[in-house]
C-alpha cells in the first residue's frame, strides 16, 4: 500500500494505492518477512503529513506506508535471522518487505511458531500470545502505559495511595486501559474518560474503574531493558488475569483506510489490528 497523496482532513482511498509488484530478494544481511498482522495507530495520520515536523520522518509520496508489524521470515541471507523466525518491524501495509536486522527489523517475537505448536500460540490459560508486540506488550502501547504509570505519575510515590485519584484520557483505548488497570492494581481510585455509554461500561464493568466520564455527554533504565521490564509485568499480570486486554483485529490489506479512520470515528474497541495475512 503506497502513500499517493497527503491526506486533507480524513483518509480517503485515493491518498493510497494497493500495488500488486514482486516479493524482493534478499542480499547479503537481509532477510524478506511475509506480514502476519499491522498494528494500527493514531500516529498514522501524522506520518502521511510530509509538510509537518514529527518525531520520524514523513512517510515519502510513493513509499509504503509505515506501520509496526509482526510476521515471519521466508527468505534470509543473514544467520542470526532464518526462516521460520518471528519478527517485529516496521514492515508496513504490505504482504512481504524486505528486512534489515537493526533497522527495520527490531526484534524476535516472545512467541516463535516451533514453540508449543500443538497450542497453536495460546497459552495455558487461553491467552492469544501471538500478536503480544503489537498490542500490550508492544513498544508503541505496552511500554507507554508502563513508563507512564511507573516512571511519570508513580502512584504511591508519597508512601501512601489511598488518597490518590488517577484520571485516564481514552481510558478505554489500548494504552490507557492498560494504564488505567496498573493504577487501579496499585491501589490508586481511577477515573477513565471515553466516548459513549457502551466504552464507559466497559470501563467500569470489566476493567474495574471507579468511575467514568462520558466526554460525548459531558460539558466538562536504557529503551530495550524498560521494553523487557514491562512486556514481563504485562504478560504475567495477563496470564494472572489480572490484565484485561481488548484487541479489535480487522481483515484484509486492501481494507486499511477503512480500518485506519475508525481510529478517529470512536469505531474500534480497544488495540486496533488489521490482519494481512495468517500464519500457516
Amino acid at each position: 500500500m503506497r502513500l499517493r497523496s497527503i491526506p486533507n482532513g480524513k483518509i480517503v482511498q485515493t491518498d493510497l494505492e494497493l500495488m500488486h509488484e514482486s516479493i524482493p530478494i534478499p542480499a547479503d544481511g537481509q532477510v524478506v518477512v511475509k506480514t502476519s498482522c499491522a498494528s494500527i495507530d493514531p500516529t498514522h495520520r501524522i506520518w502521511m503529513n510530509g509538510s509537518k515536523k514529527q518525531y520520524m520522518d514523513a512517510v515519502q509520496i510513493g513509499d509504503v506506508m509505515r506501520a509496526v508489524t509482526v510476521g515471519v521470515i521466508t527468505d534470509s541471507k543473514h544467520d542470526d535471522w532464518p526462516v521460520g523466525t518471528r519478527v517485529v518491524g516496521f514492515g508496513g501495509i504490505c504482504d512481504y518487505y524486505l528486512g534489515i536486522p537493526g533497522v527495520n527489523v527490531l526484534e524476535k517475537c516472545v512467541q516463535q511458531q516451533q514453540q508449543e505448536p500443538q497450542r497453536g500460540g495460546v497459552d495455558m490459560d487461553g491467552t492469544d500470545l501471538s500478536l503480544l508486540e503489537l498490542s500490550y506488550g508492544s513498544i508503541l502501547i505496552g511500554l507507554t502505559a508502563w513508563y507512564g504509570v511507573n516512571k511519570i505519575m508513580q502512584p504511591g510515590y508519597t508512601g501512601s495511595i489511598e488518597n490518590e485519584v488517577v484520571v485516564i484520557s481514552g481510558g478505554a483505548g489500548a494504552v490507557g486501559s492498560i494504564a488505567g488497570q496498573l493504577c487501579k492494581l496499585k491501589g490508586a481510585t481511577v477515573i477513565g474518560i471515553a466516548g459513549g455509554p457502551d466504552k464507559c461500561r466497559f470501563m467500569t464493568d470489566t476493567l474495574g474503574y471507579d468511575y467514568a466520564i462520558d466526554y460525548k455527554a459531558s460539558t466538562g533504565q536504557n529503551g530495550m531493558d524498560e521494553l523487557d521490564a514491562a512486556r514481563t509485568e504485562l504478560l504475567t499480570l495477563k496470564l494472572e488475569g489480572k490484565l484485561i486486554v481488548q484487541e479489535d483485529v480487522r481483515e484484509g490489506i486492501e481494507n486499511y483506510v477503512d480500518v485506519v479512520n475508525l481510529l478517529f470515528t470512536g469505531g474500534n474497541k480497544g488495540k486496533l489490528l488489521l490482519q494481512i495475512n495468517h500464519e500457516e
